[in-house]
């Protein structure tokens, strides 16, 4: 079996064991998602199911001894996902959460992560932040049916990896691979009907990671051309999020309502009112969020045979120097990877 394969049963089985923990858990301190009017939920539900997948990442990406990049990645990760646990237990308001995101998005600019899609330092790192800052939120508003959100995580993270290792496997591949199996144990508990939620937790935790993994691997090239795909890749692998929350937030500004404020105006809510059932709602989202990512590979794809394809998060000369001089340190691991960096 390959190293892959290895850390993501691991961290299935691991997420499994822990998913109904931290659901017990929630139960008996009393943090459950209770009915309301403006919500989806039914029946008051557990919320502690992001914890489960934040304990499962950070517990094998400390086993595989990862570069520093990945735990600048996984701090960051940590740092937002106490966000979503604050905001699960203490109901933040939303202003301090988006301050707590723009602060935990600053701290991976600070450490390298770029989009590079414009060539202004200070015009590119503000489109960073928007990005990193936006799709985090973007996961955060999806998570509102059964299986949505952690079902369209895992539909953009196989595309990542598929892609990712398409010339060998590097330690993000195994990291994207630990957050994957992660993600699959909790949804065998959040499927319809669900008996533990991501909470912001999650959501966060999972939108944070995505928005970020998604600087690792980016078509580069000059002119209309090269700015095309630079922009075209990320967009087309989290279309869905961005879709639902450009609609909902336009949807909301026209009514008069804060964006923030939830309500049952989602594209799943609409696909539920025209007659599916939640599952066959969920899996209508799903698959062109499949079909969007496979073009996005392609378009990478062919990018790379051109010879036009870089594998590292951000144009950082330092962060390229060090992210070559931690994936040398992985040639000797016992796993015997064959990294590409």
């Amino acid at each position: 079996m390959t190293p892959l394969g290895v850390y993501f049963l691991a961290a299935l089985a691991l997420s499994l064991v822990l998913t109904p923990a931290c659901r017990s858990m929630a139960q008996r301190l009393g943090f459950v998602a209770k009915p309301r009017a403006d919500r989806w939920g039914r029946r008051p539900t557990a919320l502690f199911g992001g914890l489960a997948i934040v304990g499962t990442v950070m517990a094998l990406t400390a086993a595989t001894g990862a570069p520093r990049p990945l735990w600048q990645l996984l701090a960051a990760g940590a740092l937002i996902a106490g966000v979503g646990l604050a905001d699960d237990v203490l109901s933040t308001k939303p202003a301090t959460k988006l301050i707590a995101q723009i602060s935990v998005a600053s701290l991976l600019l600070f450490f390298g992560y770029r989009l590079n899609w414009i060539e202004s330092t200070i015009g590119d790192a503000m489109l960073t932040l928007f990005w990193i800052v936006g799709i985090t939120n973007a996961f955060n508003l999806l998570d509102n049916m059964d299986g949505l959100c952690a079902g369209i995580a895992l539909v953009a993270g196989s595309c990542l990896l598929v892609g990712s290792t398409a010339h060998g496997i590097g330690p993000e591949d195994l990291y994207i691979a630990i957050l994957l199996g992660a993600t699959a144990g909790f949804l065998v508990y959040n499927f319809h009907p669900a008996s533990i939620y991501l909470g912001d937790t999650g959501s966060l935790f999972l939108g944070l990671n995505l928005a970020t993994l998604t600087l690792l691997a980016r078509p580069q090239g000059g002119g209309r051309s090269g700015l095309l795909s630079t922009v075209t890749v990320p967009v087309l692998l989290l279309l869905v999020p961005i879709f639902d929350t450009t609609f909902v937030t336009a949807l909301r500004l026209l009514a008069g309502r804060k964006p923030s404020q939830g309500g049952r105006d989602h594209t799943s809510h609409r696909l539920v009112a025209i007659g599916l059932s939640e599952p066959r709602a969920v899996t209508t989202l799903c698959a062109p969020a499949a079909r969007s990512q496979l073009a996005a590979r392609r378009r990478a794809h062919l990018r790379a045979r051109d010879g036009d394809f870089c594998g590292l998060p951000g144009a950082d000369p330092r962060l390229r120097r060090r992210r070559a001089r931690d994936a040398s340190q992985w040639h000797d691991h016992p796993a015997g990877h064959r990294f590409h960096v």
